[in-house]
């Protein structure tokens, strides 16, 4: 079974990110004090994430670094999703985002199969999500908080 503790930790002093995000939005639910790059369409989906009431907290996952982010192995490689979130009833939730003109290639195909072969061996636990470029609604419908009377 998949569980938020197998897959990622929060460390407080660990964010070795060497680009820095340089744009002018102020947000206040990333975990670091720095953020990691974004591009103009990865930074409108922080801007989303960072406004939802469901997010605890936020980081930019940085790829390449195994040992400080989270990764997804796929038949070739590491997938490292770009955001991960820990909500706050203590499920964890990521995001890959895709523009909408690479959402169906090979490569977007596999890393969606397995965010949500992940997500489903997570019990509920765990959450995954890749909007289809700009259609981030399903980001916050995907967070929502379980309805306690239908459990």
């Amino acid at each position: 079974m998949v569980t938020p503790a197998r897959c990622f930790t929060f460390k407080p002093d660990e964010y070795p990110c060497n680009a820095k995000y340089k744009g002018s939005f102020k947000f206040q639910k990333h975990y670091y004090k720095e953020i990691a790059s974004l591009n103009g369409e990865e930074e409108e989906c922080a801007i989303y994430i960072d406004q939802l009431p469901e997010v605890e907290f936020w980081v930019r996952n940085i790829e390449r670094r195994e040992f400080h982010s989270f990764w997804l192995q796929t038949s070739t490689d590491k997938f490292y999703p770009d955001f991960v979130c820990k909500l706050k009833d203590g499920r964890f939730f990521v995001v890959e985002y895709k523009a909408e003109t690479s959402w169906s290639n090979e490569d977007s195909r596999e890393k969606l199969a397995l965010g949500e072969l992940w997500e489903k061996r997570s019990n509920g636990t765990c959450l995954f999500v890749m909007p289809k470029g700009r259609d981030l609604a399903g980001i916050g419908g995907k967070v929502k908080f379980k309805n306690k009377e239908s459990d």
